[in-house]
């Protein structure tokens, strides 16, 4: 988008990294690479189920993923440790 690179890109990024770990692809995919990147810019990521529905993931650790996902990047984690309290309590329920 030409903006400059602040935590929450880093922050989107690993929201995507962990999205495709979990369900093993990508939340967004095109034709072509313009199509992927405007998916980016628009779209909504998919449910988990879409692409594993037997995974049952906690809705908790789901939130935290999509959190990571904001299109506004004002809606995202303010920093990595935030992002990282969060993903951590999803997982072991401690803070």
């Amino acid at each position: 988008m030409g903006k400059p690179l602040e935590p929450s890109s880093d922050i989107y990024s690993l929201g995507i990294t962990l999205f495709e770990s979990l369900t093993g692809r990508p939340p967004f995919r095109g034709q072509n690479v313009v199509q992927t990147a405007s998916k980016h810019l628009s779209d909504s990521p998919p449910p988990f189920e879409t692409f594993c529905p037997e995974l049952n993931l906690p809705l908790n650790l789901q939130a935290v993923v999509f959190k990571a996902l904001e299109k506004d990047a004002t809606h995202r984690y303010l920093n990595m440790t935030q992002f990282k309290d969060a993903l951590t309590f999803a997982v072991t329920g401690q803070g």
